[in-house]
């Protein structure tokens, strides 16, 4: 797989990870005014395919964010891939195994009779946390788009430079042709009349001017 190919499965799984710590980020102040009997039933039924679905995905952003700062260890990408990766871990690693995973176990065993006298500080710890997790995340995306910033960069650069050895190439080709033809009129007096008629040196200087390529003919 290519190093461009590499960024840009990097860069979906992100975006499909932060997706799910955005949708979480967006429910938490409705989540915040609930009683507790609602909240644990949100608990319980609405976030099955968040694991189901967004852990493969999470384990997968940053397994790729890890080996991409690895390949780009020597290339000027390295640091913002290696603060994408970085961030996609602490995410899991620090925050949802520390403060996320330990709300989602107690509350797996509440019952409406049985929700604790201090429900709200676990669903504090639980909406914050993943709040947190939004931030880690949209700072590890905004890393790599950093990173895609650079290569976009290089190809404009890279594009401008076979441009210009294009044009310096096509300048001497019309330049080669008009000489080629001046020496064959030369050699043939009896097409003087054509060489009249036709300044191929005026033509040409006056082509290469319309066309913007007199500046780079010496590219």
């Amino acid at each position: 797989m290519t190093l461009r190919a590499w960024y840009f499965l990097t860069l979906i799984l992100t975006a499909l990870l932060m997706g799910t710590s955005f949708a979480h980020t967006l429910e938490m102040p409705a989540k915040m005014k609930v009683d507790g009997t609602l909240w644990m039933t949100f608990q319980h039924t609405l976030y099955a395919y968040f694991a189901y679905v967004g852990a493969p995905i999470e384990l997968g952003a940053i397994i790729v964010a890890s080996v991409l700062s690895f390949l780009l260890r020597r290339q000027p990408g390295f640091y913002p891939a290696l603060i994408g990766a970085a961030s996609l871990a602490i995410a899991f690693l620090i925050v949802w195994l520390g403060f996320t995973n330990p709300v989602n176990a107690e509350t797996a065993k509440w019952t409406a009779e049985s929700i604790p006298t201090d429900w709200a500080s676990w669903r504090n710890q639980w909406e914050y946390s993943h709040f947190t997790r939004f931030i880690l995340h949209l700072t590890g995306f905004s890393a790599l788009l950093v990173f895609s910033a650079r290569l976009a960069i290089q190809e404009i650069k890279s594009s401008k430079t076979s441009h210009s050895r294009i044009f310096a190439l096509w300048c001497n080709c019309v330049r080669q042709f008009s000489s080629s033809v001046h020496f064959f009129l030369s050699k043939n007096p009896s097409l003087n009349f054509v060489r009249g008629k036709f300044p191929f040196g005026l033509l040409t200087g006056v082509f290469l001017a319309l066309f913007g390529l007199n500046g780079n003919c010496n590219a």
